[in-house]
């Protein structure tokens, strides 16, 4: 069974750092790093879509007033 450990350090000078461990299943632990990849990955998605949207909005402000021509 594999074990994760983490370790907390308040910003102020308080108490010691606190800890904790969780034990969880090898199972346990490959498919929580799925799921943490599909969230990563869907958000790089959306991250990507957002600077896409900017892009083309930029372009466009930028072109303002005036005719276009696309090439084909």
């Amino acid at each position: 069974m594999a074990q994760l450990t983490a370790a907390y350090t308040s910003a102020a000078n308080q108490p010691p750092p606190q800890s904790f461990a969780v034990s969880l299943p090898a199972p346990g632990i490959k498919q929580l790093q799925a799921d943490v990849n599909v969230f990563l990955t869907d958000k790089m998605d959306e991250d990507k879509a957002i600077g896409i949207a900017k892009a083309e909005e930029a372009k466009e402000e930028a072109n303002y007033g005036e005719e276009v021509v696309e090439a084909e």
